[in-house]
This record gives structure tokens, C-alpha cells and sequence, in this order.
């Protein structure tokens, strides 16, 4: 009996230490928003009218306009994703200690392309921590990335999305409305993507 309460008694003060951590690792590696299995809002079919469908966290919906959002690329050239382009873009949040992130790097690889003639421009946004520049860049040649990546250490674009799971994944069309949202790892063939890029691109 004092064995098995003991036992009760424990249990909490392990996974306090556990937890504890796991969150010193996501710490030390920046800014780490929580990493889940995946969740799809509906596609939308893009028009001068949209109607509101789905929320991206509390602040974002699919429908709306993504709010501005200027991405800095490792050269440090500056894209605004929120303004109208002559491309689709398909913007990936990741970070190179994230796992499901890494698994679905050539499920990317292969929709640029497939479709990069066709419009679609995939944009990668690394949230790893500000000292990760260098080591960012030597990772996107190691597995032979030929997307373009942009560096937000200060995880702006999780802020904006009001998301603080990678990885996350957003269509936005031509016009800088979000069509399509994604949170877990982009599968090369999911129907609900390939719908959405279908009708956008």
C-alpha cells in the first residue's frame, strides 16, 4: 500500500521533469511553436468576393486578405507575400529541428517541379533562432531545396497567422487571398491541396 502511494505520489513530479525538458530543447532552438498532426480548412474557390469558411488560429480566416507580411530572404531580399504577384504562392512555416518539417521537404521539392512553370512559387519560412542563418543555408543545399527560403527569427508570420504549430502551410492566390490552409506535413498528393491549386493556378 505505502508502495503504491508512493508510486501516486511521483508520477506528477516525472512528468514535471519531462515537460520541463522538452521545453528547455524548444527554447534553445528559438522560437519552437508546438509540433502536431495535421489539419485542413476547406479550399475556397478564389473570386473578387470570397466568403469567409475557416479561421487560421483567431485572426486569420481562409477568404481573407493575409495581412502584411514582408519575408526576408537568406541573401536578405525583401518579398511582401501579402501583395498582389503573378504567382500562386504556397508558403511553408518550418524550422530545420523539426522533424515532421524535414519529412516533408521532397513532397515540396516535387510540386515546384511539377508546377513552378504553371505559376506556383513555394516559399519556405524558416522561424529557427536568429544564429541559425549560416546553418539554415548549408541545410537547404544538403537536401537540394529549390524553393525559395525566407528567415523570420522573430516568428512574425506565426504571430500574424495566430498559429504556434509547424509545420503550417497556406496557399494564397494571385491577389494575396488565402485559399487554402494547411497545419501538419504537406502529403505531395493530398485531394484538398491539389483542389486548391487546381482552381488557383
Amino acid at each position: 500500500m505505502k508502495k503504491t502511494l508512493l508510486a501516486l505520489l511521483l508520477i506528477p513530479i516525472v512528468i514535471g521533469v519531462a515537460c520541463g525538458g522538452q521545453q528547455e530543447q524548444a527554447e534553445s532552438a528559438g522560437n519552437a511553436p508546438q509540433v502536431k498532426g495535421e489539419e485542413t480548412a476547406p479550399a475556397v474557390e478564389p473570386t473578387g468576393n470570397v466568403s469567409v469558411v475557416a479561421l487560421i488560429g483567431n485572426k486569420v480566416r481562409v477568404g481573407a486578405k493575409l495581412p502584411k507580411y514582408v519575408a526576408t530572404g537568406l541573401d536578405g531580399s525583401q518579398t511582401d507575400l501579402s501583395a498582389p504577384s503573378d504567382r500562386v504562392r504556397l508558403v511553408n512555416i518550418w524550422a530545420t529541428w523539426c522533424t515532421p518539417c524535414r519529412f516533408e521537404i521532397p513532397a515540396l521539392i516535387a510540386l515546384q517541379n511539377e508546377l513552378g512553370d504553371r505559376g506556383l512559387e513555394i516559399v519556405g519560412v524558416s522561424i529557427d533562432a536568429r544564429q541559425a542563418a549560416t546553418s539554415i543555408e548549408g541545410f537547404v543545399e544538403a537536401r537540394g531545396i529549390n524553393y525559395t527560403i525566407t528567415h523570420d527569427p522573430d516568428s512574425v508570420i506565426t504571430e500574424i497567422l495566430d498559429t504556434y504549430e509547424i509545420p503550417t502551410t497556406i496557399l494564397i492566390d494571385r491577389e494575396g487571398t488565402i485559399v487554402w490552409y494547411h497545419k501538419g506535413v504537406v502529403r505531395e498528393n493530398n485531394p484538398e491541396l491539389r483542389e486548391a491549386l487546381d482552381k488557383t493556378l
